[in-house]
This record gives structure tokens, C-alpha cells and sequence, in this order.
């Protein structure tokens, strides 16, 4: 059972023609409320609940709750609202500070980095390809402990490095993926990433069915991200010494996902490079599950 307490009753880089979709092209415009919204907000204005937010959809679907904190309410809220509208919400409001328009800031700000974006020396950062001869996983690592030294490469997924990936970005613009979820160290990352909450932790439940349902969820949000499984996907987390990327890379490649790249450096080994973050928005989470 879903330790949940909840109530609830129902983003682009300039001169590059090749992309389609990304966080900052969907971000830029605040979702209109409709009149189902408007129905789920009078609600939650009235809700005597602490730590409260709100989340909505384009769908016209929503969610609200609150909890011990705001990290909680916002997470409750994305939950609900993910439920009912199968794909990724945005919190519109809440008692901290997060709402719509921290995501057009996420939208500008990620424009900006991207527009000034230069591709750096071509070695390694922060020993991004160091290899201490560590075999790769066959399932889901579900130690609660995600450091520690990782192989070098994982089957069927190409790793790239911090100078490959700047040129990857700059030529064509891929998903980024950022497994860290949302709330990670400085709350900053990539430009343009889209932050899934929780897709790299381990399931923390007594049902056999928690990872399959986990995987089920995770299928809308990521035909959401991107819906071309050839298309390529770069997933990363910290370091060389985070496992949250792999358990994420396993779970997309689960859904089909075949061009998959695996940017093993991960945030540290851009920090060293010299190139810009940006404050993260959520974009979906799977955080129920974890603390199932």
C-alpha cells in the first residue's frame, strides 16, 4: 500500500532546425487552466492541508496534496496528476516557491546556456572514462547505497564523454535525461535535461509487481520525452561513481529505447569542464514507488 497522503480528485537551442522536442520548447508557454483546473484549484485553495501544491496537465487533468513538507505536497501533487493524465504535469503552484514560472526560467535560462555553448578540450573530466575493471549489471541495482565505481561501459549503450556530448548537443540536440531526479545537489543541471524523479532508485516495496509498475508509468513519460525509440537518448547522473544512470538506462532500454548514450561523467565531470547549469524543474517523477 502507497504510503501516501494525499487529496485528490482527478523548452529550444537557436540556429538548430533538427530539434523537435525539449524541456524548454514545452515550458516556454504556462498551461492556460481550463475548467477542469479551475475546479481542482478552488479545492486545493481550500484545503486545510500543510505543504500543499498544486499540479497540472495539458490534458486538463490535476492533482493536489500536501505533507510533513513542500518536497512532499509537490511530489504527491505530480504524482496524482501523472495518475490521470498518464504522462508528465507541472506544479502550478505550492507553498515553496516552485510554480509555472520557475519553469519558463528553466526554458530561458537553458536557451541562453545552450546559445553560448563551446565545446572543450577534448579529454577526460573528472575520470569519466576510469576503469576499474567492474563487470555490468544484468538487473536493477537495489542497494539503497547508488555510490560506487562503475564499468566503463553497459551492453547495447554507447558512452560518451563530456567534448562528444557538447558536440552532440550543439549538431542535434538529444533528450538528456537526468537520473539524479529532482532536488539533486545545488538543484542545477545540464541545460535543456529532463529531470525524471527517481527513475534510477531501486523500488522499495514488498510487491513483486513494484518494478513492472514502475516500468509501466515510466512508458508515458518517456514516449513524452521522446517518441522515436531510435532517436538518441543520453542519460547521466553525478559521476563515474553514480549508479542512478545505470538502473535509469536499464528501465528505458526495458521500453525499446535502442539508441541510448551514457554520459558516464555526469554532472561533476561537466562542472570540471567549465559549462553551464541551469536550475532544475521537475518534469515527472516516479517517487512513489521508491518510498513504497
Amino acid at each position: 500500500m502507497r504510503l501516501l497522503v494525499f487529496i485528490a480528485l482527478s523548452a529550444a537551442l537557436a540556429g538548430c532546425a533538427d530539434i523537435v522536442r525539449s524541456p524548454s520548447k514545452e515550458f516556454e508557454q504556462p498551461i492556460v487552466l481550463n475548467a477542469e483546473h479551475q475546479k481542482g484549484l478552488a479545492g486545493f485553495t481550500d484545503s486545510g492541508t500543510d505543504n500543499k501544491a498544486f499540479a497540472i496537465s495539458e490534458s486538463g487533468h490535476w492533482g493536489y496534496g500536501g505533507g510533513t513538507n513542500v518536497n512532499f505536497g509537490e511530489r504527491v501533487a505530480l504524482s496524482v496528476c501523472q495518475e490521470y493524465a498518464k504522462g508528465p504535469c507541472r506544479i502550478y503552484a505550492s507553498a515553496g516557491s516552485l510554480n509555472q514560472s520557475a519553469y519558463a526560467a528553466f526554458a530561458a535560462a537553458s536557451k541562453r546556456a545552450l546559445s553560448a555553448l563551446r565545446v572543450p578540450a577534448d579529454r577526460d573530466y573528472h575520470q569519466e572514462s576510469k576503469d576499474w575493471q567492474i563487470d555490468p549489471p544484468t538487473e536493477i541495482r537495489g542497494s539503497a547505497n547508488m555510490e560506487g565505481s562503475t564499468p566503463v561501459a553497459l551492453p547495447g549503450v554507447r558512452t560518451i564523454r563530456t567534448a562528444q556530448l557538447v558536440r552532440m548537443i550543439k549538431r542535434e540536440q538529444p533528450a538528456l535525461i537526468d537520473a539524479r531526479g529532482w532536488g539533486a545537489p545545488a538543484f542545477d543541471t545540464l541545460p535543456n535535461a529532463y529531470v525524471i524523479d527517481w527513475i534510477g532508485w531501486p523500488v522499495r516495496t514488498r510487491s513483486p509487481l513494484g518494478e513492472g509498475r514502475l516500468r509501466g508509468d515510466l512508458g508515458p513519460i518517456m514516449a513524452a520525452v521522446e517518441a522515436d525509440k531510435t532517436k538518441p537518448v543520453v542519460v547521466f547522473c553525478e559521476s563515474s561513481t553514480c549508479w542512478l544512470s545505470i538502473n535509469a538506462i536499464l528501465r528505458i532500454q526495458s521500453l525499446g529505447y535502442s539508441n541510448i548514450w551514457w554520459y558516464r561523467g555526469g554532472t561533476l565531470a561537466w562542472k570540471e569542464a567549465g559549462l553551464p547549469f541551469v536550475k532544475q524543474v521537475p518534469y515527472a517523477t516516479l517517487w512513489s514507488y521508491a518510498i513504497n
